[in-house]
């Protein structure tokens, strides 16, 4: 017997290779249920109320309130539950008592409620591992959004940069232009005031010219027509 029980042990956990935390404690629970006859015990009331599920058709649901007075034990709610299970509806709360005591001392209930005991233990197990994923898919989550984040912003920068990149050029163009456009009215204006300094010069000898010209006629013909010259009785450009 001792043999075979280590050959099964033996190929069990062999099975169990490759199970994830969470397929392994499922598994393991699966047998405390077989076991025990239990597929869940909760506590309700912290210290005070359990309920336990039966996995069976004899009355599945069964609760156990502790005394205020007693101090509370999970081991005595579930012996009490088996008893309640069997002696409801045929014993006083008194009796349904001391049949829990009863139960105690055999070691069929002993068994049935130490596997109990492990049914809640995996039921633990399997919430902390409930809450563990939960707290890895918010940190998964946290990281996705900081990640998105930090994408946005960079898109961000880089749009900004890229417009700043676009105004200076802009701006650039503008300058160059101004600059250009500068450089061709300073040009121009050369060419006027070259132009303008050119006829002045023409004027004058043409004055002069027209002076020698008409120095014949005298004297006073020649100061009358200087009058004029220098009073704007003549114009230089066309009007």
């Amino acid at each position: 017997f001792t043999f075979n029980a280590k050959k099964e042990n033996k190929e069990m956990r062999k099975q169990e290779v490759g199970l994830t935390q969470r397929e392994r404690i499922e598994n393991k629970m699966e047998e405390y249920i077989y076991k025990s006859g239990v597929c869940s015990v909760n506590i309700i009331v912290p210290n005070r109320v359990v309920e336990v599920i039966f996995d069976g058709d004899l009355w599945k649901k069964v609760k156990t309130v502790c005394d205020k007075n007693d101090i509370f034990s999970l081991e005595r709610a579930l012996y009490i539950a088996y008893a309640k299970r069997l002696y409801n509806d045929t014993h006083t709360s008194e009796g349904i008592e001391k049949k829990a005591d009863e139960f105690k001392y055999e070691k069929y209930y002993v068994s049935k409620v130490k596997n109990a005991l492990k049914v809640y233990e995996c039921q633990q197990k399997l919430a902390a591992l409930d809450k563990e994923e939960e707290e890895i898919k918010y940190r998964q989550k946290q990281k996705r959004h900081e990640r998105n984040e930090r994408r946005r912003a960079r898109r961000a920068e880089e749009a900004t940069k890229k417009e700043e990149e676009r105004r200076n050029e802009q701006i650039a163009i503008q300058k160059e232009a101004y600059l250009q456009a500068m450089m061709e009215f300073e040009e121009e204006k050369k060419k006027l005031e070259s132009k303008k300094e050119e006829e002045e010069k023409q004027t004058e000898s043409t004055k002069e010219i027209v002076k020698k010209g008409l120095a014949p006629l005298g004297e006073a013909y020649g100061k009358v027509l200087s009058d004029g010259m220098e009073n704007g009785w003549i114009d230089v450009y066309e009007n």
